[in-house]
């Protein structure tokens, strides 16, 4: 049986009434029901009056059976939904009059009594307007909203939303003149020949069109308004010059005002992506569409690696005067905590070699950590410490190098990567480095802000103090500082506040073991070193273990005698892992088992141990540099000599041809010419001698000019000295 009540809707599909109708008086005692047909979006509503249609209750119990009618459920406009509290002062203004001029239609019983004993809201309209003072138009155009819209108030609240027919286009043309106000030279009654014309279809169409040829980014509003005019042009003509457009006449282009306001009918959105790169857009200036540690289990899933260039120049540990630039800084971080799990300093460029680093700071142990870079304390403040991950999020360029893979694969780990130019894929990381360059830039000698555009606020180079292993403490102080005290109550839900999780990083990552959800692989030291740290080639020499110039030693090297089978089997090749933060210790394959064997650095190196491999280096070029003015300088001094030595062997044979041109006696055998000589000389020393006894008893004992005594008895003195400590 059908059962209607006032205010209910059904639907007809009889073909005498066809429609949707909303019942508005329904009473069983009575044979009629009385219906109001819809109207749909398609139909036109203005003018047409309060249909209210007198429908025998048989008929419309009859139609159900047939499938002919059936109840729906209409859902209401946002606007009518609203409540009074929510409107504006001047909507609840007139809601209030309304609501006030309609209080009888609101009430079911008194609307259905009007219509049965009357036919209609004759008596209901006279004592609405007796009571309010309106006019009979009103009370039945309010009455219409209650029968299109429901009868509840919601139904007239005031539809200003709808007021000035919103994204209507009202193009100028033949029938309608152009909309806006009077130009100021038809207000002031000017005569003009050509009065700007408004825009009609026809140039609405060209000016999109144009504007759809140039290119995306859009360029700025006055060269794109350029672009867009050339098109109003109305041909060529050859000048001397060669061939030019024509400009096109007066009022017969649109203007600045109205190609703008064309083109900012484009919805707000489009606007966005036409300003800037479809990269750009996606980086910067798209709506968020989630989280980073959504879909991230839990602590040590997943790590975002990247790296940067820091922004501050380093002093060199062999001489804190030379500048070594900029370096590269590695961060890994923790997606599900945000925590800090590992970073690298370098001087090399970005590459996966020095990626592979970064991957041993965060998996290595604390203590060989903190023994390869010389820091104090713990490291990154978290428990459990990190290990290796199910995930690392790196770059394109990490990702597609072969040592990736193969590392990946050995280690046990998956590597994926964000797209080109996405580094919002992997934002967090880089908010970390964002974050470290602003707080270093108030703390750190030499720290530059390459954002900040004002010139007293730049850091000239020349002002930089630290060094490598300085800086590399600076940032793990700032690493424990962040890892155990960044705000990070937002992530914390009602689980973790019951719990008592400390809002930060390192409280997220104990939290998120201590419940079981977070993911650690402990991988051995020697298998993280020989997969890590870059592979260089050592020499076993008969002096010693050298990687390049740099000697180390070891007790089971000394025990076994390397250098001597070096010395006598000839050198031999070793290979040598080595950390390039630090010069202290190397490792190689263990010859006895399958582990590796520590190297250290020798004390009579060349360098000292907190040396890093780079700046190692800058020492080894900078002295070869200097080898050639080193050699300059020497074959200078030997070409000198060379000719002192000529013009000495010159003189001497010129004295020994004069000699022996005047010698005219027998001549002495060499033996008795050595007697000759050495009895000429033990006598040269004892005048000597007898003439410094004499000058003790007098200064003038000594001619001036006898230099050749003097040096004589100087020879003499320092001859019994050495002889004397060398007698038994």
């Amino acid at each position: 049986m059908l059962q209607l009540a006032q205010n209910s809707v059904i639907r007809i599909e009889a073909p005498e009434m066809n429609g949707l109708y909303r019942v508005i008086a329904e009473d069983p005692a009575y044979p009629d029901t009385f219906l109001f047909r819809l109207q749909e979006a398609q139909e036109e509503e203005a003018g047409q009056s309060v249909a209210i249609q007198k429908v025998p209750r048989a008929l419309l119990e009859a139609l159900p059976e047939s499938g002919k009618l059936e109840r729906i459920e209409l859902v209401s406009a946002g606007k009518h939904l609203l409540p009074p509290e929510r409107l504006s002062e001047r909507e609840r203004v007139l809601y209030e009059f309304r609501r006030k001029v309609m209080r009888r239609f609101l009430d079911a019983r008194d609307l259905t009594r009007s219509y049965y004993l009357t036919g209609g809201i004759a008596p209901l309209a006279k004592q609405a307007m007796a009571d309010t003072k309106c006019a009979r138009s009103t009370v039945y155009s309010l009455f219409r909203l209650l029968c299109q819209y429901g009868f509840d108030s919601g139904s007239l609240n005031p539809r200003f939303d709808r007021c000035g027919a919103p994204e209507v286009k009202r193009p100028a043309g033949p029938n309608r003149c152009k909309a806006g106000r009077k130009s100021n030279a038809e207000l002031l009654g000017a005569n003009s020949d050509v009065v700007q014309p408004g825009c009609g279809e026809e140039w609405i169409a060209r000016v999109l069109a144009a504007d759809t040829k140039i290119r995306t980014p859009k360029p700025r509003f006055n060269d794109r308004y350029q672009i867009i005019i050339q098109s109003f042009s109305p041909g060529y003509r050859q000048t001397d010059q060669g061939v030019e457009r024509i400009p096109p006449l007066k009022g017969t282009y649109p203007n600045r005002r109205q190609v703008r306001y064309l083109l900012n009918q484009y919805p707000l959105l489009k606007r966005l992506r036409q300003s800037t790169t479809t990269g750009h857009f996606n980086r910067n200036i798209r709506g968020l569409r989630g989280r980073s540690w959504e879909g991230v289990a839990g602590p040590g899933h997943t790590f975002a690696m990247d790296s940067t260039i820091g922004d501050i120049y380093l002093r060199s540990q062999v001489n804190r005067a030379w500048i070594i630039g900029r370096p590269i800084v590695y961060f890994l971080v923790d997606v599900w905590s945000t925590a800090i799990v590992g970073f690298h300093v370098c001087l090399s460029g970005p590459s996966w070699d020095m990626a592979k680093l970064g991957i041993f700071s965060a998996t290595a142990s604390t203590d060989l950590l903190v023994g390869l870079w010389g820091v104090e304390g713990d490291v990154w403040s978290l428990n459990p410490a990190p290990g290796l991950p199910y995930l690392i999020l790196g770059d394109r360029g990490e990702y597609l190098s072969a040592g990736a893979s193969e590392t990946a694969i050995s280690l046990g780990f998956n590597f994926d990567y964000a797209a080109s130019y996405r580094p919002d894929m992997k934002g967090m990381v880089e908010v970390l480095h964002r974050i470290a360059k602003d707080q270093q830039y108030f703390f750190v000698p030499g720290a530059m802000d390459a954002r900040r555009k004002e010139m007293e606020l730049r850091i000239r180079k020349e002002t930089s103090a630290y060094t490598l292993p300085e800086y590399v403490n600076y940032l793990a102080w700032r690493v424990q500082l962040y890892n155990l005290h960044a705000d990070r109550n937002h992530r914390l839900d009602t689980t973790m506040i019951s719990a008592g999780v400390h809002p930060s990083p390192a409280g997220l990552w104990r939290f998120g073991f201590e419940t079981g959800i977070g993911y650690r692989k402990e991988t051995a030291t020697e298998k993280l070193i020989t997969h890590l740290l870059p592979l260089h080639s050592g020499a076993i020499r008969r002096d010693g273990i050298f990687l390049g110039r740099l000697e180390y030693r070891s007790d089971l090297a000394r025990a076994e005698e390397w250098t001597t089978l070096a010395r006598h089997a000839g050198a031999m090749e070793i290979p040598l892992h080595c950390f390039p933060g630090s010069l202290r210790q190397v490792w190689t394959p263990h010859p006895h088992s399958s582990g590796l064997l520590e190297l250290t650095l020798s004390d009579q190196a060349i360098a000292p141990g907190n040396l890093s491999v780079d700046e190692y280096l800058d020492a080894q070029m900078y002295q070869s540099r200097m080898r050639a003015d080193l050699e300059h300088e020497s074959v200078t001094a030997m070409f000198h000599a060379l000719e002192r030595i000529e013009a000495q062997a010159r003189r001497a044979k010129i004295l020994t041809r004069a000699a022996d041109e005047e010698y005219s006696g027998a001549k002495p055998t060499i033996t008795e010419a050595r007697q000759i000589e050495a009895k000429t000389h033990d006598e040269g020393i004892a005048s000597a001698m007898t003439a410094t006894q004499a000058s003790n008893s007098s200064p003038l004992a000594i001619a001036p000019g006898n230099e050749m005594s003097k040096r004589s008895l100087q020879y003499a003195g320092l001859m019994d000295q050495i002889l004397g400590g060398l007698a038994p």
